[in-house]
């Protein structure tokens, strides 16, 4: 995978995320509430399809987290963690879910490289979601050949 233009830095703004297509995936872009740092997620949330970049924004065991707007999953931008409240409202690990991607910014232009693995994993669950067919997985690294 290589580094790919998806928007303007100016085109990220706070709160809510931004779609960002990135070699046919699909990806949410936000901007975190408190460093600024611009973090990429795929856009479908692994539970069921949700359009992540319409969810809010929120911190949650202190990572910049989006809550699914459909079913209010928790997941961390930064790790592609979910995280649920159990029925005494402890916090719990569901471990890595969310593919994560890597972004940077130069001259104002962002700019994202879809990543191989999520937290050591070649497959998670968001990958379900993602229209890629399985020669661009292959492509990816994500399949073997």
């Amino acid at each position: 995978p290589e580094w790919v233009f998806v928007c303007k830095e100016s085109a990220v703004g706070g709160g809510r995320g931004r779609k960002a297509d990135v070699e046919g995936r699909e990806g949410a872009l936000f901007r975190h509430p408190t460093t600024a740092a611009l973090l990429c997620v795929d856009r479908r949330c692994y539970h069921t399809g949700g359009p992540l970049d319409l969810g809010d924004i929120e911190e949650v065991n202190k990572q910049a987290c989006v809550r699914c707007p459909w079913h209010k999953y928790i997941i961390s931008l930064e790790t592609g963690h979910s995280f649920y409240y159990d029925m005494e409202r402890n916090l719990k690990d569901r471990g890595v879910r969310q593919r994560t991607h890597h972004v940077k910014v130069e001259g104002g232009r962002v700019f994202v490289k879809l990543s191989k693995s999520a937290g050591g994993h070649e497959e998670v669950a968001s990958d379900h979601y993602c229209p890629a067919t399985l020669e661009e997985k292959r492509m990816m690294g994500l399949l073997s050949s």
